[in-house]
C-alpha cells in the first residue's frame, strides 16, 4: 500500500464515522415515528388499487434495511479502528495524537492545532509533519 493509499483509507475512517452519525439519526427519527403507524387491515374492505402491503410490514423492512447498512458501515470503522490501533505502537506520542484525534475521533486540523498549541509550541507545519510521518510509517509497515 502506497503513503497516497493508506492516506485515502484514513480519510474513508473519517467519512464513515460521519456516515454512522447520519444512520443513527435517521435510525432514531424512524424509530420515533413508529408510535404513529396505525395497523388498519384493509383485506375486508373493498379498495381500488393501492398496494396490498400493511404499512408496518413496510416500515419494518425499511427499519431492518437501514439497520444492516449501519452494522455493515461500522464493521468497516472497527476494522480500519483495529489496523491503525495495531500499528500506533511504532509511532511516535505526537503522531499517535494526531492519527488519534483525526482519524479516530474526527477533529478538524483546526482543533488539533487549537490543542497543541497550548501544550506544545509546534507550528502549524510542523504538525502537519507529523501527520505525514505518521502515515508514512503505517505504510512502510503495510508493505
Amino acid at each position: 500500500m502506497t503513503y497516497e493509499e493508506t492516506k485515502k483509507a484514513l480519510n474513508s475512517l473519517r467519512q464513515k464515522k460521519r456516515l454512522l452519525k447520519k444512520q443513527e439519526e435517521q435510525i432514531r427519527q424512524a424509530r420515533s415515528q413508529i408510535d404513529c403507524l396505525k395497523a388498519t387491515d384493509y383485506s375486508k374492505i373493498a379498495v381500488q388499487g393501492g398496494n396490498k402491503e400493511f404499512i408496518a410490514e413496510v416500515f419494518v423492512e425499511h427499519m431492518e434495511r437501514m439497520q444492516k447498512s449501519f452494522e455493515e458501515t461500522f464493521n468497516e470503522v472497527v476494522k480500519i479502528e483495529d489496523y491503525i490501533a495495531e500499528h500506533l505502537g511504532e509511532l511516535t506520542e505526537t503522531e499517535q495524537t494526531i492519527i488519534i484525534d483525526r482519524y479516530m475521533l474526527g477533529k478538524s486540523w483546526k482543533k488539533i492545532q487549537m490543542e497543541f498549541s497550548e501544550e506544545n509550541p509546534y507550528s502549524e507545519r510542523r504538525l502537519y509533519d507529523f501527520h505525514k510521518s505518521g502515515i508514512k510509517k503505517i505504510t512502510k509497515r503495510l508493505q
